[in-house]
Order: structure tokens, then sequence, then C-alpha cells
């Protein structure tokens, strides 16, 4: 998978270097890529996902787009904190999620918290996590 933005210089330059020039030396060819696109909080500027697409010789397999407050975290490494208390973001991601995980037919896991050998684990522990 490769993922990029609409902005001319990030798509470029992720097709000619990551996929033209990078993975034939790990012999993946550059139709095993597919493309999930970021678009980025402000509305407008950038290049439409087919427009992308066609450039790269890729197909969509996902599109997101960056809320200020997701623009945010990954700008201070907080991700996993977003994650936890953006509904709407854990929403618009679980969507190009659940195309990855249908496309490859990958299983969704339980939540450790909710399988009984985490509980015994973290009873035991007093409540401590790793």
């Amino acid at each position: 998978m490769l993922v990029t933005t609409g902005a001319l210089s990030h798509f470029q330059e992720d097709g000619k270097r990551w996929i033209g020039q990078v993975s034939p030396l790990f012999g993946i060819p550059p139709q095993a890529y597919e493309a999930i696109i970021i678009h980025p909080p402000w509305k407008n500027g950038g290049y439409s996902v087919k427009d992308i697409c066609k450039e790269m010789g890729l197909t969509r397999i996902g599109e997101l787009r960056l809320t200020e407050s997701l623009f945010s975290q990954l700008d201070s490494g907080r991700i996993e904190e977003w994650l936890r208390s953006d509904e709407q973001g854990r929403k618009a991601m679980r969507e190009t999620a659940d195309a990855i995980l249908g496309r490859y037919g990958i299983a969704r896991r339980q939540a450790a918290g909710s399988q009984p050998w985490y509980r015994k684990l973290l009873a035991y522990r007093n409540g401590a996590g790793s």
C-alpha cells in the first residue's frame, strides 16, 4: 500500500521514487500497490483521487480526510491518544481499515481487554499493563 496526499510533490515523489526506483530492488512490481489518499483539513488545493491514481497507475483502496484534531495529533506524535478520544476519526479510519481487511481476508481481532486471559493478567498485575 502506498499512502500519499493530493499534493503534487507528495504523490509524484512517492510514485517516482518508491514505486519506480525502490520497490524493484525488493522485487515488488509497481502494479502490486494500492493507494490510500489522505486529504488535508483545508478544503481547497491538491489533485483529485482519480488524477493521483491515474498518474501513479494505482487503484484506490481508501481515502482519509484529516481533521484539524488529527492533523495536530500526527504533528505531535500522539495518534494513539487521538484514536482513543475522537469518535469521528475512528469512524473515518474504520472504513478504510475494513476495506483493507476485506480485500486481504483478514479477520478483525478481539480487543485484548475483552479477552479473559488478559483480564486475569491485569488482575494479577494489579491493573498494570505492559
